[in-house]
């Protein structure tokens, strides 16, 4: 779903570079220093994200979604 968006954006997107990262930390980090490259920033959740949104759409609006990872950055999410 993530990978059909950006390909999406990649085929649309006219002029500038576009930022396709998923990492909270990158996109902390251009939010804070270099905040005149937002608009750069791939307007895509991360697929972390993604499947959560999935899962509750398509499986239980109330289901609780639960994510493990050693990323310190993704608790942020």
């Amino acid at each position: 779903m993530v990978s059909r968006e950006y390909t999406r954006l990649l085929r649309e997107r006219k002029e500038g570079p576009i930022f396709s990262s998923t990492c909270p930390a990158v996109v902390t980090f251009i939010e804070k220093i270099y905040p005149q490259l937002i608009s750069n920033l791939a307007p895509v959740v991360s697929p972390m994200v993604a499947m959560g949104r999935l899962i509750k759409q398509a499986i239980d609006p109330k289901a609780k979604v639960v994510f493990i990872g050693p990323c310190v950055a993704k608790s942020r999410e």
